[in-house]
């Protein structure tokens, strides 16, 4: 079995693109992960890691990569490098397991109605 690179990196504004490929990136090695576990004994997946260092973006392109950040049953490590804010930090926090740089930059606010 070949070695299938299982890390993404979002370093842009999240938007509609970024999230389709996300969520993309995050169904296929599902997919591949579902098959291996039920033709392979004892298989047990790597982690999927999203790489962080974005200011945020849409609000409903986060919530869609949350969504399938949850649904995974292969484990997403997020990894926070560099910047990580807004919408960004929402997806951070959503991995299943989290990691942080010492130089990162945290920034949050409140929720806007």
């Amino acid at each position: 079995m070949e070695k299938l690179n299982r890390t993404i990196v979002i370093s842009s504004e999240i938007d509609e693109r970024v999230a389709g490929e996300i969520i993309s990136f995050i169904d296929e090695i599902n997919a591949i992960d579902d098959y291996w576990a039920s033709t392979s004994i004892g298989y047990q997946p790597e982690p999927i890691r999203i790489k962080i260092n974005s200011g945020g973006g849409s609000a409903t392109d986060g919530f869609a990569i949350i969504g399938a950040i949850e649904e995974s049953q292969t484990p997403v490590i997020t990894y926070a490098m560099g910047m990580v804010g807004s919408m960004a930090l929402a997806i951070y926090v959503a991995g299943h397991i989290r990691a942080s740089s010492r130089h990162t930059r945290f920034l949050y606010h409140g929720v806007e109605y």
